[in-house]
């Protein structure tokens, strides 16, 4: 399975909560845009920095797209737990693949060391248990021949 890839997390990235008004979200904005404007922050990943603050700030602004995130943002959350879960389903099938293999092993080696004798009597089980199945499957299929043809089915 492929790593699963988060989103940016605006709320984080303009530090603050996900039920604050848009008026604090302006005025934090302003607030971390002077100080990592790469004017002022000569700091090398400054620029980045920036980019990412004003694309938040677009999005938290206008409330159509903030309404929209949130939206995404909980089906990212979902999809994060189910992956999370998908995951450990996956390690847990192995682990039980892995004991399967090594019963399947002990069956073998035990089956291996057994008389030619016992070998026929339990495929003969095998063989019986077959023939019945198959003689069910026979009758079963006449008698609802017999009953479709009578009702006409």
């Amino acid at each position: 399975m492929a790593n699963y890839k988060e989103l940016k997390d605006y709320y984080k990235i303009l530090t603050v909560e996900r039920s604050d008004s848009s008026a604090t979200i302006k005025r934090v904005f302003r607030k971390l845009a002077l100080t990592l404007h790469p004017d002022i922050n000569k700091a090398p990943n400054a620029q980045q920095q920036f980019v990412d603050l004003n694309e938040a700030y677009q999005v938290l602004r206008n409330p159509i797209k903030r309404k929209q995130y949130n939206r995404l943002l909980d089906n990212e959350k979902i999809k994060k737990e189910a992956y999370k879960r998908n995951a450990r389903k996956q390690n847990s099938r192995e682990s039980s693949i892995n004991f399967s293999a090594k019963k399947g092993k002990k069956r073998g080696e035990k089956f291996a060391s057994e008389s030619g004798k016992k070998f026929k009597r339990r495929t003969n089980r095998w063989k019986s248990s077959f023939l019945v199945d198959v003689f069910i499957e026979i009758t079963f299929r006449a008698l609802w021949a017999l009953i479709s043809s009578i009702f006409d089915f």
